[in-house]
This record gives C-alpha cells, structure tokens and sequence, in this order.
C-alpha cells in the first residue's frame, strides 16, 4: 500500500494561510478519528501541525484516490476550500514521502535551518497518533525511523550547533528594533514551550526586565522563576500595554488576545515611547489592525526570514553530511517497505511447508511407536529445521528481489510454483 503526504508549509504558504489550518494538539485525536472512519482509503494517518506546517501522511489503497481524501478531508476539518488550498499544497508519494519526513525530522525543512524543537514535534505527532489509534505498521515504522535520522543528524552532525530556536530569533529580532536589552522593560505572554524559550532568551540577553503573564498564574510563574522575572496576573494587561518596551507574545489562543484598541487606549500613557510587539504564535495572537497603530510595530513568525542568523554558514555547511544520513536511512526503510509486498506469499508459503512437514512426521511417529517422548521431540525438531534450511534461500531470494522491485512477480511464480492460494499481496495486518 503506498505512503503518501499532503501538507503546506513555510515554504509554500504565509501565516494568513497557515493559521487557518493549524489544528490545536487537543483537537488532534478527534481529527485523525475523524479521517479514518470517514474515508475508508486512508488505513493509517498522521498529522504533524506545527507553527511552520501542517503535514498528513497517510497508507492508502490508491494514490490519486488517497490524496483526493486528504484534500476532501482537510477542507472539511478547516475553514478553507481546497480551490484556496490548492496553490499552497505540496503532495509526496512513496520514496519522495518518506524522504521528506526524515528531513524534516533533521532539521533541514524548518524555517530556521536545524532548529532543535521539530524533532520533538515529530514525536508528540507520533504518539497522539499512535493512541489514537490511526497508524500501522507502515507509518509506525516510518515515524520510528524518522525520528531515529533526526537524532543521527543531531549526534553525528552539527546541525543543530550554533542554532537558535524562533523565540531566540523573536529576541534577536527585538535587538534590532530597541536596541540594548538591558535598558528595556520585556514581557512575555503565554506559558508554553515557546514562551518559556523567549523568556530563557531575554534573560541570556541580559534584559532590564521579564514580566510573565499568563491566564494561569501558576504557569507563568513557573516560568519567571527559572528567569529572576515579575508576574502579573492577566488583568493587569493594559498597564504592561501602557509601560513596557516590548512584548513577545506566544499563547495558544485560536483568536486575537491582542486587539488594536486595548493597545490604542494607553498610547497617550506611553508618552511617545515606542512599543514593539512579536507575535510567534499560530494563529496570531496579535490582530492585524494594531500593526496600524502610531509607534506601534508589530512582527509576526514569517518576519523572522530578516533575521541576521549568525550561525546559519556552519550549519549549512553540515547539509551533505545530514542529507547522506537521510539517504541511508531512506534506503533502510525501503528495503524494509518493499519487502512487504512478499510478506503474504512467504507465511503463505512457509505455512504450506510447515502443515507437509508435520503431516509426515505424525505419519511417521505412527508406524515408529516404540518411540518416547524424547525421540519424538527429537524428530519433531528435525523436521522443524529442515524446513527452516530449505525455506531460508527462498525468503532470502524473495526480498532481495523485493528491494529491487521484482517483488510482485516473484511472488507470483512462487505461489504458482507451491499451487499456494492466489490473492492479493498487499497485507492490512499491522502485525505482520
């Protein structure tokens, strides 16, 4: 059954587009169920939704049928049609499919080249996916085996050296627009992963002040305690609005926390003092009509593409190091992936073999009745080794002959050989 993958990303599509889509973690589980049972094509699922993309890889029974459910069913989990979708679209089959996810799980797709967090990204896709109970044994194995490259890539490889995450790169950009952080009054809104980076940043940039806030207090607290910071309870969001140089906002919040008249109702407070807010949530937790607002700049995750990145020449150096760990572990899976086809007609076949063998040693066993025990586990084991002799070149000859893409004809003469059961090869066994 062929993998395939449908997504946007960075690459393909601006964050207008790109927030639209987004799906939250939470709601993901609900999502991959909801796929599976309304198209019966997709046999297993998984869906990566980070700021920077959203990807759906898939096992199907047919490839055009297969990316015209993946399409089908993101325009109904989504606000956006698939005419809208379309331009931003990337679609990978097989070889291509697989390839992908491994780069992506090294590093080499992100925004900012070998960003560290993607990796972790991969997996908590993986795990929801796989307690949803939507993949197999195709994209279990292929997840295991992506995650596997991008830690290849990071321990052999310095990938990942001399990088920085988006919220170091949030606060490099903040650099740019006020200047020393030192002498600037920093909050941070939100209590996540992302928030928690910034706040680290802000504090490695020596700024004069963080203040965390969040809806729950608690969170943000655990967050200023790791960084000598303030907190303020959510309410007391207009008077950060009205005292503080910069904010960098990262909540998990569907819809704008932030709106242009909460911001314009404390400029005269602000007595012309520039404010400077970043946004690297998705969907933006800033609404556009503040960007409008006098001494108001407003930067979202897609302005971080300006970012001077210091360390980008040595990691970039790194690609064909990281690109040639993808190749063998792309070859690995495929020699694995292919050699499924002959899967079947080999349980088949050692099936048949086993059911002759054993009908003649009970055969046997009966005209030797003076045999004990002893002698008839004896014999049994002998039959059991013969066959395992005379069907291991045969195994062998089937899936290297799989691995080079013969494996469906050989399969054939082989059941046509043994008079084995003719039916199609492909296997829906998660076990196998």
């Amino acid at each position: 059954m062929p993998v395939i993958s449908l997504g946007l990303s960075h690459h393909t599509a601006p964050i207008e587009i790109r927030e639209c889509v987004w799906i939250q973690e939470a709601a993901l589980p609900d999502t991959l169920k909801q796929l599976r049972n309304e198209y019966s094509i997709l046999q297993e699922v998984a869906i990566i939704s980070t700021c920077n993309r959203l990807e759906i890889y898939a096992v199907v029974d047919d490839l055009s049928h297969g990316y015209e459910a993946l399409e089908d069913g993101l325009s109904c989990i989504q606000p956006l049609s698939t005419n809208n979708l379309q331009a931003y679209l990337y679609h990978y089959a097989e070889a291509d499919a697989v390839e992908h996810l491994m780069a992506v799980a090294a590093g080499l797709d992100s925004m900012i080249l070998g960003e560290p967090q993607i990796l972790g990204q991969v997996t908590e896709s993986f795990r929801i996916a796989q307690q949803a109970g939507t993949t197999g044994a195709i994209l279990s194995h292929l997840f295991t085996q992506a995650i596997h490259t991008g830690k290849r890539a990071r321990h052999e490889t310095a990938i990942s050296q001399h990088t920085t995450s988006i919220s170091h790169a949030a606060v490099r950009l903040a650099q740019q627009h006020i200047g020393n952080l030192a002498s600037a009054d920093t909050t941070v809104i939100g209590a996540g992963e992302m928030a928690r980076l910034a706040a680290r940043a802000l504090q490695m940039h020596k700024a004069k002040s963080i203040t965390c806030i969040n809806r729950t207090r608690s969170n943000a607290e655990a967050i200023a305690r790791h960084v000598d910071g303030h907190i303020k309870d959510w309410a007391q969001l207009p008077e950060i609005y009205a005292t503080t140089d910069m904010i960098i906002v990262a909540t998990g919040a569907q819809q704008p926390i932030i709106h242009a008249s909460d911001i314009e109702a404390v400029l005269d407070l602000r007595k012309g003092n520039l404010l400077a807010i970043i946004d690297i949530a998705v969907p933006r937790n800033v609404d556009t009509a503040v960007k409008q607002l006098s001494g108001v700049t407003v930067y979202d995750i897609d302005d971080l593409h300006s970012i001077i990145d210091y360390g980008f020449a040595q990691r970039q150096a790194t690609i064909p190091q990281v690109k040639t760990i993808i190749q063998e572990e792309l070859t690995r899976f495929m020699m694995w992936y292919d050699s499924r086809i002959v899967v079947p007609v080999i349980a088949d076949l050692r099936r048949k073999v086993k059911a002759v063998a054993q009908h003649e040693v009970e055969q046997t066993l009966q005209q030797l009745d003076s045999l004990d025990a002893r002698e008839q586990a004896i014999v049994n084991q002998l039959a059991h080794r013969i066959v395992n002799k005379i069907l291991h070149e045969p195994t062998t000859r089937l899936k290297t002959q799989a691995a080079s893409g013969n494996g469906q004809h050989h399969a054939q003469v082989v059941r046509e050989l043994f008079a084995l059961e003719d039916k199609i090869t492909k296997t829906n066994d998660g076990n196998q």
